[in-house]
């Protein structure tokens, strides 16, 4: 138990630990926002590495450009999408561009 659950062990007492899968997701499609950071960028070399192909979002290329690099290294593909998504105009041209 962490220092944080130690206030409410009877919740965490509940959860019990799942082993990790990523079953099903081989020769997929995934779409990772804001997977240049963080967990999305965990979870988009996961991904990468059980055979998806990852479509890596976010605003910075450079960080982008990074995580391709990462999924790739660990035997992935991927392509980077940059596009602010809180935006209109930037989600009509990111779907439009990257979904058929």
């Amino acid at each position: 138990m962490t220092p944080s659950s130690s206030r409410h062990p009877e919740v965490f007492s509940l959860v019990e630990p799942r082993e990790e899968t990523w079953d099903g997701t081989a020769e997929k499609d995934a779409l990772v926002t804001g997977s240049t950071d963080g967990v999305g960028r965990l979870v988009a070399r996961k991904l990468g590495q059980a055979g998806a192909h990852v479509l890596v979002h976010g605003r910075d290329a450079e960080r982008g450009a990074r995580v391709l690099g990462d999924t790739e290294a660990s035997g992935g593909a991927a392509d980077f999408l940059a596009a602010d998504l809180s935006a209109l105009a930037e989600v009509r041209r990111f779907l439009l561009e990257k979904i058929p």
